[in-house]
């Protein structure tokens, strides 16, 4: 899929042939030099993929569009309902794809800007049907640029925003709604890490029950948050009821906190650290090893205390 500067979206399948519905003159031209990646995602949960993307009209204002690819309902190489929406300002950022407020349905960010006033530099974020998604804009010092990348980067299990910016700074937003990739069709420039731009379905793939395999002697999850401050946790199995220590120790490797010394029960138990040591000090910031030993059996973890 590409457009041109005269506002035709072409959608060409690998055969060389026309998409139905394309071209689609949209009456939108292209006159800024700055050009956008189109995104990919299914926006209205009907099984097809939407186009997304940012004609730069001027350096004044743009346009965010929505079209459909239905040919099946008639609708293929239309606007999509609320859609194309006006932003001021222009940007070489590109659109991104994903559930961000856990309403299970995909919003689309793009950030976009002209430093003053009239057009500040935003990060806009709108649902499927245009609507502007709460908490958006998010106003930044600097150029939007870059995309914004949607991920789960503290691995915490919640959506966060990462932002490269033009102000010099990494900007990370931690939104209060659970990740999942699925929900997730084009997280970031080029719809991936490796940048094909190519759209790939995250499929669910069934499997036949097995026998359950046995849990290990003692297994040690990864601390979250991570990085933090004040505190951190992190859940601990054991499989049988025994001695246990946890200890954490510094990258150096001296212990600065005993958790826990002596029998616990079998089964998960959740453990907190508060970034003190024994005598109940503040640590500093750095880099800390969480370590439990079990019979005969050692788990590590490693986290980070931000202050």
């Amino acid at each position: 899929m590409f457009y041109t500067h005269a506002g035709t979206v072409y959608a060409v399948r690998a055969d060389g042939t026309n998409y139905p519905g394309y071209p689609k003159a949209t009456g939108l031209p292209v006159n800024a030099d700055w050009v956008c990646v189109p995104a990919l995602g299914d926006l209205d949960g009907d099984g097809k993929l939407e186009i997304v993307y940012t004609p730069n009209q001027t350096g004044l204002i743009s346009r965010l569009v929505a079209l459909s690819t239905d040919y099946a309902g008639g609708t293929s190489g239309q606007f999509m309902p609320g859609w194309p929406i006006t932003l001021p300002g222009s940007s070489e950022a590109s659109p991104v794809i994903g559930d961000i407020d856990g309403d299970g349905s995909p919003e689309i960010l793009h950030g976009i800007g002209g430093g003053d006033a009239a057009a500040p530099y935003n990060l806009y974020a709108y649902h499927a049907n245009g609507q502007p998604v709460s908490g958006f804009p998010i106003t930044l010092e600097g150029p939007l640029m870059n995309g914004v990348t949607i991920t789960d980067l503290d691995d915490d299990g919640d959506v966060d925003l990462a932002y490269a910016g033009w102000d010099a700074l990494c900007h990370v937003w931690d939104m209060p709604f659970a990740y999942d990739r699925h929900d997730v069709p084009w997280p970031t420039f080029k719809g991936n890490m490796q940048r094909t731009g190519v759209y790939f379905p995250v499929e669910l793939v069934g499997v036949d029950d097995g026998p359950t395999l046995p849990k290990a002697a003692l297994q040690l999850d990864r601390p979250y948050p991570n990085p933090f401050n004040p505190s951190t946790k992190f859940n601990l199995y054991v499989a049988e009821r025994g001695e246990l220590t946890v200890d954490i120790y510094d990258v150096l490797g001296r212990r600065v906190r005993a958790l826990h010394q002596g029998t616990i029960a079998a089964g998960w138990h959740l453990m907190v650290w508060d970034g003190r040591d024994d005598a109940g000090r503040g640590q500093a910031s750095g880099v800390y090893l969480v370590r439990a030993r079990a019979a005969g059996t050692e788990g590590v973890q490693k986290m980070t205390l931000v202050k």
